[in-house]
């Protein structure tokens, strides 16, 4: 999903977006081009100078500033000289800023004085607290002036008070405070509201107030939409009035957004609203009068996308009801006809006040659709078809499989109407073809993504987990579901034994949740295979095989806690009887999180995920890499400054070993890897695998949890810049 989207009121055509899977994205041209961008963790938030074009802010977990429209960024909260640690912990390996007083702290809301650009207000937390701070000098020295309730989201300057003594807003889910007069009051909610949903603020130059909107729940809803109102209040929050009756009373609303300087303007997020024939619309609604009157200005009608929208890839294969009504709103200071919307997937321009939508993320030709550079998707694999070079697949989660027939120039959806049932197009895991037949290829699909995220089975469990394995004679154009004798299952990873014969393929499958399965006629009927794997349910996740024959598996962790030697841990395992028995080897000391291995006559490779450990600022343990030249016997540590390395690859051509993680880097190694050397130029949060380029040694691709399919030179590129000036990678433990 894409958040946040900004417009520099400087220029229209200088715009930012940012995405829940970590990356940001910036454009020069108003859409047409993006490039992405790393701030060490999501962007939650942009602010432009309301002076000089050429400086902007991000909030990301710190606030980070640039001075050349977002080609380079520093940080200014906490300042660089007060940064203790950045300690990366968990599931998505996220990062936490830890101070030299022991301050974990993250940025929410800021504010910049139109009239006076060096003062700046600052929402953040320090050890989950919030507070306000304030600078003076554009961010060289920071006062805490307040601390603020629990739920605080938003921080507004009254541009009509006094420059020496602006008022101020702290607006959260419920609570408004007003700083005034320099004195701070708890203003009333609407009436019957328990919940402000989203805010928005701005001048109208008509009537000369400072307007203030919010959506407000009559009732407290979790996360669920329910029927709510979008307010106004022209006093300061003295008095609010309801102001979308003629929208009707059975609306859900999502977001609102109105132009800073033309606030009389003011676009709304909705769905649920019931039309003539018992459809229901979703999209945005438009008032030019404070609400007063409003007109639908895009609306889909179930899955028919909207008469005025663009053509893109989401609705084309997915209909309206994927990428939903906007999730975020922005509507540029200048220019109150200038909207962008975005939702769970797109962004989406209106230079007309709505009268017509054009997605900006994708083009389209008579070929199939190609990137603009805002990729948000995430991926398991690139894949080539090894008897056709120009045919490529790549397999991604909630999008299933993509193909290209042009070498990557063009991707079209490859799961429709192809035989693949619909509860399985979600995701792809693996996808494996025979070389020696020409089409031949085996694929596991499920409706179950992101393993082995844990958010996938703390709660559920795997039992109701679906997929199963497909087969094709040609190229993916026809499947058919070969994994009856399994059962629904997430299929996480196939081994196709290429030294068995042609008409009677030996292949094998890890099963999330159930274990290893093995066919030895292609994969027409499969047997379960897991004798010596201790566990009732075991999240089989890879499969690796030796030049000899044997196998190697492994298991991932189900535990959370950062035991060690308990039944929830990960483990490996060796077979060296075509998977009729396994006897477990020993993971290095300290590892319970085994994510990838590669092996190689004589050489073992272990990644691993690390797992948490207790303090403020105590990184995860017992990640990284691991080697052994002993049959796993032994393990020595050779990279362990990332704790959360998710695979391991080799090319043979050049004896190079690669290395992916979720912390914003990727690695080589050529010395069998006893030494690992960051790839310069890629710096996306979440990565999962590089694949070597099979038409080039010196090229790779790498695959992310978020940020589409990377290309480019195997060692990396020594001009690239970092994004962050000066890096804080010598911060991360």
């Amino acid at each position: 999903a894409q958040f946040f989207p900004a417009i520099n009121p400087h220029d229209n055509r200088h715009l930012f977006v940012a995405c829940d899977m970590g990356g940001a994205y910036v454009s020069y041209d108003q859409g047409a081009h993006w490039r992405m961008f790393n701030l060490v963790n999501a962007v939650k938030g942009f602010a432009f100078d309301p002076v000089q074009p050429d400086v902007a802010y991000t909030l990301s977990t710190g606030l980070f500033k640039t001075s050349d429209k977002g080609r380079s960024w520093k940080l200014i909260f906490p300042l660089s000289s007060q940064l203790a640690a950045l300690v990366s912990k968990g599931d998505h390996a996220e990062l936490a800023m830890v101070t030299k007083d022991s301050n974990q702290v993250n940025v929410v809301s800021l504010a910049i004085d139109p009239l006076n650009r060096r003062q700046l207000y600052l929402l953040a937390t320090e050890n989950r607290k919030p507070f306000l701070f304030s600078t003076r000098d554009g961010g060289l020295h920071w006062k805490k002036e307040k601390q603020a309730p629990n739920g605080t989201r938003h921080v507004f300057i009254d541009p009509l008070s006094p420059v020496a003594n602006r008022r101020l807003f702290i607006a959260g889910d419920s609570s408004l405070l007003q700083r005034k007069d320099g004195n701070w009051v708890s203003l009333s909610l609407p009436a019957g509201v328990k919940k402000l949903r989203d805010y928005s603020a701005g001048v109208d130059p008509r009537s000369k107030q400072f307007l203030l909107y919010a959506i407000g729940d009559e009732q407290p809803t979790g996360d669920t939409e329910p029927n709510g109102h979008v307010y106004l209040t022209t006093d300061g929050g003295t008095s609010w009035r309801a102001i979308n009756n003629n929208l009707g009373n059975k609306i859900s609303l999502r977001t609102l957004a109105t132009s800073v300087q033309h606030a009389g303007t003011i676009y709304v997020s909705y769905r649920q609203l019931p039309q003539t024939d018992n459809q229901m619309a979703a999209g945005v609604a438009r008032s030019d009068d404070s609400g007063n009157t409003w007109q639908l200005v895009w609306k889909d009608l179930g899955e028919k996308p909207a008469d005025n929208m663009s053509a893109d890839w989401l609705n084309d294969r997915f209909g309206a009801t994927w990428g939903e009504n906007p999730l975020c709103l922005t509507v540029a200071a200048n220019d109150p006809s200038f909207c962008i919307g975005t939702d769970f997937g797109r962004t989406i321009v209106s230079t007309d006040g709505g009268a017509h939508w054009q997605q900006v993320y994708s083009n389209k030709t008579d070929k199939g659709w190609q990137t603009r550079g805002m990729e948000v998707t995430t991926n398991y694999d690139i894949v080539r078809d090894p008897n056709n070079p120009q045919h490529l697949f790549i397999l991604y989660t909630d999008i299933g499989l993509f193909e290209s027939n042009d070498g990557g120039l063009h991707w079209q959806s490859a799961t429709g109407q192809r035989g693949i049932p619909d509860a399985w197009v979600n995701t792809c895991y693996d996808l494996v073809f025979d070389k020696a037949v020409k089409g031949r290829a085996w694929a596991a699909m499920s409706g179950i993504h992101d393993l082995p995220r844990p958010k996938m089975f703390r709660r559920h469990g795997t039992k109701a987990f679906t997929g199963g394995i497909l087969y094709t004679e040609n190229s993916g154009r026809e499947w058919r579901v070969v994994s009856s004798s399994i059962g629904e299952g997430a299929v996480t990873d196939l081994l196709l034994d290429e030294n068995t014969t042609v008409d009677n393929r030996t292949l094998y499958a890890c099963v999330f949740g159930k274990g290893v399965y093995k066919s030895v006629d292609g994969g027409k009927s499969w047997q379960l295979k897991n004798n010596g794997i201790a566990g009732n349910e075991p999240f089989a996740w890879r499969l690796q095989q030796k030049t000899n024959g044997d196998l190697l598996l492994i298991i991932s962790r189900r535990s959370e806690n950062g035991s060690i030697g308990t039944e929830g841990n990960g483990s490996l395992y060796l077979s060296k009887d075509g998977a009729d028995s396994w006897q477990k080897i020993d993971l290095p000391n300290g590892v319970n999180g085994p994510t990838s291995l590669v092996t190689q006559p004589g050489l073992l490779l272990l990644s691993a995920w690390g797992r948490p450990t207790t303090g403020l600022s105590s990184p995860d343990t017992g990640g990284g890499i691991y080697r052994s030249t002993d049959e796993g016997k032994t393990w020595q540590p050779v990279l362990t400054s990332d704790q959360h390395i998710h695979d391991i690859t080799y090319d043979p051509r050049n004896h190079r070993y690669y290395a992916c993680g979720f912390n914003s880097a990727a690695y080589y190694s050529n010395d069998a890897g006893l030494h690992w050397n960051r790839i310069k130029g890629y710096n996306f949060k979440w990565g999962k695998l590089v694949r070597p380029d099979p038409d080039d040694p010196e090229k790779i691709f790498i695959i992310t949890f978020g940020g589409g399919v990377w290309h480019g030179p195997a060692t990396g590129d020594p001009h690239a810049k970092n994004d962050i000036q000066p890096s804080l990678q010598s911060f991360i433990k």
